[in-house]
């Protein structure tokens, strides 16, 4: 079984979070997800963004939880609730391969929000990264054939919370 903690960093960095539950990730079945939407507005920031290099140093944190505990890779799910959340998504750095990065759409509009931003998900985003889905209970792709169906397949689904 593979457990998913969601990190909600208010206005606190997605590292220190990171830090924060280290011994959580020191075990192999522990990823994390970064819900970039539980970013509170702070000095110079508006609420729901975070920028790439924050989230490049909270891949960086797994990636280092990984190497000291000699752990096989880890899941880093990136929950973005729109286009403009991440910003300068293209400089994202995925690391060495200690972790596997997944952009997820989290829009709370229902499934056409999600659909659109599925559309341009991976446009801007460097190599290695994949795309995740979330299902919602009323979802034409909720079944197993509704989300193979999208283009492209997801790699990583969840359901909405």
């Amino acid at each position: 079984m593979l457990v998913v903690l969601r990190l909600e960093p208010g206005r606190a960095s997605f590292d220190e979070q990171v830090a924060e539950y280290a011994d959580l990730l020191a075990r192999p079945t522990v990823g994390v997800a970064l819900a970039v939407d539980a970013r509170r507005a702070g000095e110079g920031s508006r609420a729901g963004t975070v920028g790439a290099a924050e989230l490049s140093a909270a891949i960086g944190a797994v990636g280092e939880v990984v190497r000291t505990q000699g752990l096989p890779q880890k899941l880093v799910v990136v929950q973005r609730p729109d286009a403009e959340a991440v910003l300068d998504a293209a400089t994202l750095d995925v690391g060495a391969g200690e972790a596997a990065v997944v952009l997820q759409p989290t829009a709370q509009a229902g499934f056409g929000a999600r659909a659109r931003e599925w559309g341009a998900l991976l446009d801007d985003v460097p190599a290695g990264v994949v795309g995740g889905w979330t299902t919602g209970s009323a979802d034409p792709a909720r079944d197993v054939e509704g989300v193979l169906s999208l283009d492209p397949s997801p790699r990583y689904v969840a359901p909405s919370r």
